[in-house]
């Protein structure tokens, strides 16, 4: 049991829509999903280093939040959780042969107060020099939802205080 997990439970599946049927019955049985800024660090870091899971299952989550760091890159996936997220702030500011581990969560209107407006991002940089840095940023309400350049904007304050030069290749 991690104690950074106490108050999460992740009992449903991800809906941009207000949910019915069995799964409206399943939320009331159950509630909803709840994770916390210090939950879904232990979960990345979990997954990413710890022995937790097989070394099969931590490769696989490991390909699966793997992001691009290169600007065409980036660009060639407009929707990606990088340009919109705290990896569209960080990645120009990456030393070289760095690597980027993300998760995103975004939910817009959904009709449910408890599970509308958020977008959150859990980030972990590799760098060359063995070092990292695990980053988490939770937001709540519509307008911070709707922003493509906050998350952005905290990933690039974070980097140019948290991150050695000198600057990746775009």
């Amino acid at each position: 049991n991690w104690p950074e997990w106490e108050k999460c439970r992740i009992v449903q599946k991800a809906s941009d829509e207000d949910r019915y049927g069995r799964h409206k019955q399943f939320l009331d049985a159950l509630g909803h999903n709840s994770l916390t800024p210090m939950g879904a660090a232990r979960l990345l870091h979990e997954s990413m280093f710890a022995n937790s899971f097989s070394e099969t299952v931590m490769a696989r989550m490991r390909e699966l939040s793997s992001r691009p760091l290169k600007a065409a890159e980036i660009a060639a996936e407009p929707i990606s959780q990088v340009s919109s997220f705290l990896g569209g702030g960080m990645a120009s500011a990456l030393p070289a042969d760095s690597r980027l581990h993300s998760k995103a969560g975004w939910s817009m209107y959904t009709g449910d107060d408890a599970s509308q407006w958020h977008r959150h991002d859990v980030a972990f940089v590799e760098i060359p020099n063995g070092s990292g840095l695990l980053t988490v940023v939770f937001t709540h309400g519509e307008k911070a939802a709707r922003s493509e350049t906050l998350l952005p904007a905290i990933g690039q304050a974070i980097a140019a205080v948290c991150l050695p030069g000198p600057r990746a290749s775009t």
